[in-house]
């Protein structure tokens, strides 16, 4: 087994005390347990790269065309550029593994990138794909990396989306801020994209904290 996921099964295993679920939801965890499984993932060697969606923010024209599966296909596309330059960065080739949905069949998220994205001829995207390898689905639920990939954007959207009383949980990004891709000291569009480009971020508590974060990381807790 991937030495990653054993430490992190090891590590479900000690902050359950017992038998953890085989399917460890973030949302379903209180407050300790979700910065213990953060601070598990903060613990092994992985990169983060998040994107987020500010959907009141998307063209309106833009968003009649966007219902599920599409807008699930065009996040995804984000994602997967910025694990595709991750790995040209590297001279690797990637392997990536989506947690399987009932929104999209695995067969046609694949579809949409080899046969749709790849044969464009006009630039919607900049995935690098000589540096894809492959792309598949798996159930969460048999795969540790894909529930600490929900762990980690779980843990970003509570820094983004305010609960019930307007307010924010910035700690949980914080936690993982070491873990995030900052290409050559640059974290926006690398380690975290905001969709759309447009959208005005001066609210945001969240992205306000990670510019401070680095412009001085003395800010830290």
């Amino acid at each position: 087994m991937n030495p990653v996921k054993i430490k992190i099964a090891s590590g479900v295993k000690q902050i359950w005390n017992t038998s953890p679920p085989s399917h460890v939801h973030f949302v379903d965890c209180a407050h300790p347990k979700r910065k213990a499984l953060l601070n598990l993932v903060q613990g092994i060697n992985l990169v983060c790269c998040v994107t987020a969606a500010h959907k009141q923010s998307l063209n309106t024209d833009e968003m009649k065309h966007l219902k599920c599966p599409s807008l699930y296909c065009y996040i995804a596309k984000h994602v997967v550029e910025r694990i595709s330059w991750y790995a040209r960065d590297r001279n690797e080739k990637v392997r990536i593994t989506f947690a399987e949905r009932s929104q999209i069949s695995i067969s046609e998220l694949k579809s949409y990138f080899f046969d749709v994205l790849k044969n464009r001829t006009y630039p919607v995207h900049d995935i690098a794909f000589t540096y894809l390898d492959s792309i598949g689905g798996i159930p969460a639920n048999s795969n540790f990396l894909l529930q600490a990939a929900d762990w980690i954007t779980s843990g970003v959207a509570a820094g983004l989306n305010p609960d019930p009383y307007g307010q924010v949980e910035l700690s949980y990004a914080e936690i993982l801020w070491s873990k995030f891709w900052k290409r050559n000291g640059k974290l926006w569009s690398y380690g975290m994209k905001i969709i759309p480009t447009t959208f005005d971020n001066k609210t945001s508590k969240l992205i306000k904290r990670m510019n401070t974060w680095l412009e001085d990381p003395t800010t830290l807790s």
